[in-house]
């Protein structure tokens, strides 16, 4: 719906494990994963690919570890400008996993976030895995819709950022409003001027850390910006 969020989502603690080499030995490509939690009983997560595809193509969701790893029952939400995507996960006449819905033909994009949602009689949480190759390249960026449409975004690589410390936090326009999901409530902050007229965020977003793999949303009052992100490590 236009200009408006209408779904809850939940963001479990993240833990990112990346293969990067300890010794002096150091291949071309590194490979690393990031650990998600999507909590039981049909309630969300809100996750981003920060990791390349294994073949260096594009991200086709139904490819993902993440798609393969989640329980019947499970449903995905893409955010289209103004409208959400869905997608579910049931199974065939053979029995065999089907994902239907906007799942199938989905290409995900750096820096997009998405929701997950687990089947409203899914008894313990799941743990699902974000695969792949750590971006190599020198930056990566995310377009940021204007005209107080809303943004699902997230750090392209996979590691933790302080927000108020990234380009985006610096880039936006004043009027310009996040939202973190907090256990089971929108946690959001602002940016404003203060007295003496100096950008200043409020709210949650002061202190707040993006952990690997962790999407918000931001709503933009001006201009659509693109969000480029410098990457964050020496190598790969």
């Amino acid at each position: 719906m236009k200009k408006t969020l209408v779904i809850a989502a939940t963001v479990a603690m993240a833990a990112c494990v990346v293969a990067l080499a300890q010794s002096e030995v150091l291949s071309q490509n590194a490979v690393g994963y990031v650990k998600k939690t999507v909590p039981a009983a049909g309630k969300f997560a809100i996750v981003v690919h920060s990791l390349d595809s294994m073949d260096g193509g594009a991200i086709k969701f139904t490819n993902t570890s993440i798609a393969a790893e989640l329980p019947i029952g499970s449903k995905v939400y893409f955010w289209n400008v103004n409208a959400w995507d869905p997608g579910s996960l049931g199974t065939d006449k053979s029995g065999n996993r089907v994902w239907s819905g906007s799942a199938p033909t989905k290409t995900l994009v750096d820096g997009e976030a998405f929701f997950l949602q687990t089947a409203n009689t899914q008894l313990v949480d799941v743990v699902v895995t974000i695969a792949g190759e750590v971006p190599a390249d020198g930056s990566i960026g995310r377009s940021i819709t204007g005209s107080n449409y809303f943004t699902s975004a997230g750090n392209p690589y996979p590691v933790s950022a302080v927000f108020t410390n990234t380009s985006l936090a610096s880039n936006m326009p004043i009027g310009s409003t996040v939202y973190f999901w907090k256990t089971n409530f929108w946690d959001p902050g602002s940016l404003g001027t203060d007295k003496s007229g100096n950008r200043v965020w409020s709210g949650s977003a002061p202190g707040k850390t993006l952990e690997p793999g962790e999407g918000f949303f931001i709503k933009n009052p001006s201009n659509a910006l693109t969000w480029t992100v410098d990457k964050p490590y020496t190598w790969p």
